[in-house]
């Protein structure tokens, strides 16, 4: 008894069946080798466009942390400047930071 291959014979057979196995490898391999390369492609945009989403929302919180900072700092020039004419006196001094402590509750 003759033994066959698991394809019973097929590339034995017939050249055309070599060449057009052969051909269906290559239009494979083709075909892998570009979804390979736009996948790389595809993951060096995303990090990129990540990296420039982190940085654009890193500037916007900087942003909105340096306006409630010269807001916080103005407010307390205010209050200094209000309160430089009892600098001399500790007792008045402490009265009127009790009132404008009280103005604000």
């Amino acid at each position: 008894m003759n033994q066959t291959s698991v394809f019973g014979g097929f590339f034995e057979r017939s050249l055309k069946n070599r060449v057009t196995l052969f051909t269906l490898a290559l239009f494979l391999a083709g075909i892998w080798s570009l979804a390979w390369y736009a996948s790389r492609e595809l993951h060096k945009d995303i990090v990129r466009l990540l990296g420039e989403q982190q940085a654009s929302t890193a500037a916007v919180v900087a942003a909105s942390i340096d306006d409630d900072l010269k807001l916080r700092f103005d407010a307390l020039e205010k209050v200094a400047a209000s309160l430089a004419p009892f600098m001399r006196d500790s007792a008045t001094l402490q009265a009127e930071l009790g009132v404008s402590l009280n103005k604000r509750h």
